[in-house]
């Protein structure tokens, strides 16, 4: 369970256009390189200021986060924390505007439905999820689109690549204007399919 007194009492700096992602990178089969791809674009057209984002990671696998971001020439951008408790690592995901999943939908792998896309819900920050793989219309993208949690890139449907872009400028241009990030999740749909009673029931 998470104990929601964490995150009551931490609150992002708005200054910064935060990120993170806590977890495996799986020797780089997680591949966040179209986020790092949409990030250089948008330092690139002036949008925002690359020292004004902050990718916050936490794990074992910062070498292969690292390479991903080098290809674009953001890897300046990583706070690399290493291995954290559990605690610590709710506590880091508390302090930034947005939390990035990164997971894979391919033939034979259907349907991965990563656990921390449930823990992101009870963290209410908007998602930023990007599916590799070569099978749209996954079901990490339905949920997030369903509940309207955040934006979701797969690799596999092309439409997905401009609305990630257009959906980051929009959050960037509202972070740099000092406005407050835009999320609408349908809470009440997600407590009524995704509290613990019910989580429990599907898996």
């Amino acid at each position: 369970r998470i104990d929601a007194a964490i995150f009551e009492e931490i609150t992002p700096d708005t200054n910064l256009f935060s990120l993170a992602y806590v977890g495996a990178l799986y020797e780089g089969k997680r591949d966040i390189g179209p986020l790092f791809s949409v990030l250089r674009q948008l330092c690139d057209e002036g949008i925002i200021q690359k020292k004004k984002i902050v990718f916050h990671y936490a794990g074992g696998e910062s070498v292969y986060l690292r390479k991903q971001a080098k290809a674009f020439g953001m890897e300046d951008i990583i706070r690399d924390h290493g291995r954290l408790s559990r605690q610590e690592c709710l506590r880091l995901q508390a302090s930034v505007l947005f939390l990035v999943l990164s997971t894979w939908n391919d033939r034979g792998e259907e349907g991965v439905f990563p656990g921390k896309l449930i823990e992101y819900m009870l963290i209410e920050r908007p998602i930023i999820a990007v599916v590799d793989g070569n099978l749209a219309h996954s079901e990490v993208k339905e949920t997030i689109q369903r509940y309207n949690l955040g934006v979701v890139y797969e690799n596999a449907d092309q439409e997905t690549q401009m609305a990630l872009y257009e959906w980051m400028k929009m959050q960037a241009m509202r972070v740099c204007g000092g406005q407050a990030v835009y999320f609408s999740p349908d809470l009440e749909a997600i407590d009524k399919n995704y509290n613990w009673v019910n989580i429990a029931k599907r898996f």
